[in-house]
């Protein structure tokens, strides 16, 4: 982890937390009852994708102003709507400027379809 965190420039994403249990323990604990019926490593890695993912979100929900928040959602019913095929979760990104008023924009994902691993 620490390999591609330094990848963007990211020295150190741990702080020193106020209460006794870190974080990743914390978001298992979240998790627990979707992971006591989980009956494969597969399924589990799956949960816990989606668990940080929830994790992220309220967060988000939490600590941004209403109109952000907002315009988030919008973007999201947007996807919902007029994507709705796509189905790939985003993993990783790259923004690069090209010439003029264009960005040029990849992306690792692969699809909520596929297993896996």
């Amino acid at each position: 982890m620490e390999k591609r965190l330094k990848k963007y420039g990211v020295k150190e994403v741990r702080e020193k937390q106020s209460s006794d249990k870190n974080i990743s323990s914390v978001v298992l604990d979240l998790l627990k009852p979707l992971l006591d019926e989980a009956d494969s490593i597969k399924l589990e890695r799956k949960i816990i994708q989606m668990g940080i993912i929830a994790w992220n979100l309220g967060v988000i929900k939490t600590s941004i102003p209403e109109e952000v928040m907002d315009m988030l959602m919008e973007v999201v019913k947007r996807k919902c709507s007029k994507y709705k095929k796509y189905d790939q979760f985003i993993y990783d990104y790259k923004i690069k400027r090209i010439p003029g008023p264009n960005l040029h924009l990849t992306v690792a994902y692969k699809s909520a379809n596929t297993n896996h691993q």
